[in-house]
């Protein structure tokens, strides 16, 4: 496989230099940079699932034919909105109009089903226009055909069919003479989003195609340039969704204390107070004052489904509550805090509509995160620790991943040597803490970032795993580990040199 990756032809690597380039930002555009330098390609460390993409990607467009055959749902040229669009700036939906003419058969009626099926890659594939129409009245066929339409890229004269399709027309009594073409006026209802933006920006601008949406509001992060079209872009995305109310443009990064964001209202309804649903919870939030990610409902389902009943969790940056309520609903005892007073506001509330609370065991305080653990969980892990027979294992959750690993400093040396010790190894806590790491070696970079804080070297029982991609170049880490004993009380063993400035963590 490394010999048959190192040899790639210069076609497949300049494919992928250029598929890199213009490729919206993604995991698939982040691993091509990694793996394509120095005039090599080392696809041979990509994982299968990512290759694979990348091999059907260079395939497709290697092949003429497939490119042909998927240009109707490719968005091409013919069903594009009008040239005359390009550069607007104030919506105007009555420039989006342009007639095409598409050709079509007349085909009995009992012989419509046959022959869509047979035919299935000629027959017209778009979305606002029906395959098959009515005939003209004044069309002699009229009360017993209908018009089926084709592919205009494909069929441009009754020429274009090939024999096996003649054949199969003869078979269904389609006679070519009926070959004729429909009109069809397209307007502002026929063009979806993507395809409005794309053809208002100028060229040199990257369309905006996806957002996320966040109960009613839509979030948009608009690249520069975008500013003059903004406002637009924001109404049509409005009249193409029903359900969006609100649309609004992050303006900057995440607060670093609150984990919110600046944003700017573009079009609808100045109402940041909504309702999201995720994995059978409902969250309340006002958008503009918390933070909320709808990319980590997994991150969010698959953490809580590790944790049992009789565990127990400390969610030290809990925002609204995506990890603590399903944690909570399950039974499981779970301290959550937020610094951000509106997270602390939404998530007592959230924990309240969700019933997650039933039995007493969610536990809400708005403290800053080094003053929680400090505070609450060393009280809370004397007590466990105390137990003379625990149940469940112990998981501190820090999702914050510009700054969680810094806060690992509050376990250093929390405990003096007078405080009461686990019994036992599996007494001492779980750390999850998120990170975002820039270096190619992801998990070396992740694993010393954490272990820089802590000032020893972890051993082998460290998880570390990707999350998602953020941007080129920098990914979403999760480090799961056990905090060690001689982190935990710190300053209690030393060398014939004094303190240990790293050693390995048991």
């Amino acid at each position: 496989m490394q010999h048959m990756c190192n040899e790639m032809t210069t076609e497949v690597l300049n494919f992928l230099r250029k598929f890199s380039a213009n490729l919206r930002l993604s995991r698939q555009s982040a691993l091509i940079r990694l793996y394509t330098k120095d005039n090599a390609c080392y696809l041979c460390e990509v994982r299968p699932s990512s290759l694979q993409k990348l091999i059907h990607k260079w395939m497709f467009s290697s092949d003429p034919d497939s490119q042909k055959n998927n240009t109707m749902t490719g968005n091409a040229a013919f069903f594009d909105p009008p040239e005359s669009v390009r550069g607007m700036k104030v919506l105007d939906r009555n420039l989006f109009r342009k007639t095409v003419l598409i050709p079509g058969l007349a085909v009995p009626e009992k012989s419509i089903g046959k022959l869509a099926k047979s035919l299935k890659k000629e027959v017209l594939r778009f979305r606002s226009i029906k395959p098959v129409v009515e005939l003209s009245v004044k069309d002699s066929l009229a009360k017993s055909h209908k018009l089926m339409l084709f592919n205009p890229l494909k069929i441009k004269s009754a020429e274009d069919f090939n024999e096996d399709q003649r054949t199969v027309l003869e078979k269904l009594n389609v006679v070519l003479s009926s070959f004729q073409f429909y009109s069809f006026d397209m307007k502002y209802d026929n063009w979806d989003h993507a395809e409005i933006i794309k053809a208002v920006l100028p060229e040199e601008l990257e369309a905006v195609t996806g957002f996320a949406i966040v109960g009613h509001v839509a979030h948009l992060n608009l690249r520069d340039g975008a500013d003059d079209y903004k406002n637009l872009i924001g109404q049509v995305i409005l009249d193409k969704h029903r359900t969006i109310k609100t649309v609004v443009n992050k303006l900057k990064s995440i607060d670093s204390e609150f984990r919110n964001f600046k944003m700017e209202l573009l079009a609808g309804e100045p109402d940041f107070t909504t309702t999201v649903k995720e994995h059978g919870c409902t969250f309340t939030f006002d958008f503009s004052k918390v933070y909320w990610n709808t990319k980590l409902g997994t991150e969010h389902n698959l953490v809580a489904s590790q944790i049992k009943q009789e565990d127990t969790v400390f969610d030290v940056f809990a925002g609204v509550g995506p990890f603590a309520i399903p944690c909570g609903k399950k039974g499981i005892t779970v301290f959550a805090n937020d610094l951000n007073p509106d997270s602390y506001e939404s998530l007592v509330l959230n924990v309240s509509k969700n019933k997650a609370n039933h039995n007493s065991n969610v536990h809400c305080f708005n403290m800053d995160g080094r003053d929680f653990i400090k505070q609450i969980f060393s009280k809370e892990m004397e007590r466990i620790w105390k137990d003379p027979s625990p149940k469940g294992t112990v998981h501190v959750l820090m999702n914050l991943p510009a700054l969680a690993v810094e806060f690992l400093d509050s376990f250093v040396g929390l405990f003096n040597q007078s405080s009461c010790k686990p019994k036992d190894p599996n007494c001492l806590p779980y750390v999850h803490c998120y990170y975002f790491s820039k270096c190619e070696n992801l998990e070396q970079d992740s694993r010393e970032a954490v272990e820089r804080v802590l000032g020893c070297t972890l051993d082998d029982s460290i998880s570390i795993r990707e999350v998602r991609n953020v941007a080129p170049g920098k990914e979403m880490m999760c480090i799961k580990f056990r905090v060690p004993e001689s982190v935990l009380f710190k300053g209690n063993v030393e060398t014939e040199d004094g303190p240990a400035a790293k050693k390995i963590c048991l």
